[in-house]
């Protein structure tokens, strides 16, 4: 075995500068791992809201585990650490930080509940509520009934202490509502922004080369967490069923579930016909979707949005998604008929096929479409939370329409 990957606490503060700035409050944002140390869905989109709200002038200070040995005097963890050490770690750098800000903005409940009972007992709070953490890991891992009571309890001591919650989909304002008991008025759906100058189009034949990809042919891309709630078993099932050659299937992520996947493909008479390629760079990931006639998203529950579907629409490829939680809303406005039934292997096919045939948005289409995604927007939605949190206001019914209530 090698030497065992470090992981610490990280503070990330703007320019001084910025903390003098009267016209917006200063910010404390907690989330769970730097995206370079774990890369996920809340680390990325944790990441892209902490740049844009920094490059629209706001005091953003962010405290994560991160890989390598942290600056300062913050202790040093290892991935595997045991949880009340991360815990207390993770307490003591809020308390430092907490100092300096006037509204805290909570992306993982289990972290921020100590905090939150004690350095941030006074603070105005906003969540971020981006899945239901208890129900995530009964269907990822299988836990018991007492491991789930207590992540829900978890959740709703921090989500119910909280002057607004945001979700990234109208599907995951429901659930806020109906599962967590949280009042309507207090849960606010502002999508999400994607890079539109990281993710961008261009040459699908070079993409391919650079990536060892065959030239020709038909291809599609899985940017996932292997997971069995992502449905990619339902896409290897599908993926037979698409007479097409030759063509190329590639997953694009890690997780527990790609040794099962592998044997499946191999069961499917699949052969090279699919490829695992694992963790991926943001350049690569850039490229595979440039490299793509079309990106696939069949997951089968909680899904919240699917930042993904929007970083490959950024590139022109159209994205297929499955008919659960929020991934619908990425596409509806584009093309409906992107959107294909849960779970369902024929019906993905079919679609897959007509991908094929060329019935799909353009390149210059779904470019479009993404960049209704901008974070400049995003930023501003947030300012106007932040603020309305800060002064113990309600919101204006004006700016509460537009988040899609």
């Amino acid at each position: 075995m090698g030497a065992p990957h470090q992981i610490g606490i990280n503070l990330a503060l703007t320019d001084p500068q910025m903390s003098s700035d009267v016209a917006s409050p200063r910010l404390l944002l907690l989330g769970m791992e730097e995206f370079g140390a774990r890369p996920s869905g809340l680390n990325r989109y944790l990441q892209d809201l902490s740049a844009a709200l920094k490059k629209a002038g706001m005091s953003t200070e962010i405290v994560v585990l991160t890989a390598g040995e942290p600056g300062g005097h913050h202790p040093s963890l290892t991935v595997d650490a045991p949880l009340p050490q991360r815990l207390i770690s993770f307490a003591r750098a809020t308390r430092l930080a907490a100092r300096r800000a006037d509204v805290v903005d909570v992306h993982f409940a289990l972290y921020s509940l100590l905090p939150r009972m004690t350095s941030l007992r006074s603070k105005p709070t906003v969540v971020h509520f981006q899945g239901p953490w208890g129900s995530e890991s009964a269907v990822e891992r299988g836990e018991n009934a007492l491991k789930l009571a207590t992540k829900r309890l978890i959740e709703r001591l921090v989500y119910r202490r909280a002057a607004f919650v945001i979700v990234l989909s109208t599907a995951f304002r429901q659930l806020v509502i109906d599962e967590y008991r949280i009042p309507p008025e207090r849960v606010i759906v502002i999508p999400p922004g994607v890079d539109l100058e990281k993710f961008t189009p261009g040459d699908k034949i070079a993409a391919r080369e650079a990536l060892g990809l065959p030239s020709s042919g038909f291809g599609c891309v899985a940017a996932r967490r292997l997971t069995p709630r992502m449905g990619l078993d339902v896409l290897l099932r599908a993926w037979r069923r698409v007479a097409v050659e030759p063509k190329f299937l590639v997953f694009a992520g890690t997780g527990p579930d790609r040794r099962r996947l592998e044997i499946t493909t191999q069961s499917l008479g699949l052969g090279t016909s699919v490829r695992f390629f694992g963790r991926v760079s943001d350049s690569d990931l850039q490229s595979l979707y440039r490299a793509a006639d079309v990106s696939i998203m069949p997951s089968t529950s909680l899904e919240g949005f699917g930042l993904a579907a929007l970083e490959s629409l950024a590139c022109g490829t159209p994205t297929i998604v499955s008919d659960t939680g929020g991934l619908p809303e990425a596409v509806a406005e584009m093309d409906r008929s992107l959107i294909v039934p849960l779970g369902n292997e024929v019906a993905l096919a079919e679609r897959l096929t007509a991908a094929h045939e060329g019935r799909v948005p353009s390149a210059e289409t779904c470019r479009k479409h993404a960049e209704t995604f901008n974070w400049g927007r995003v930023a501003d939605l947030h300012r106007a939370i932040y603020m309305a949190a800060w002064q113990g206001t309600t919101l204006r019914s004006s700016i509460h329409h537009s988040f899609g209530s």
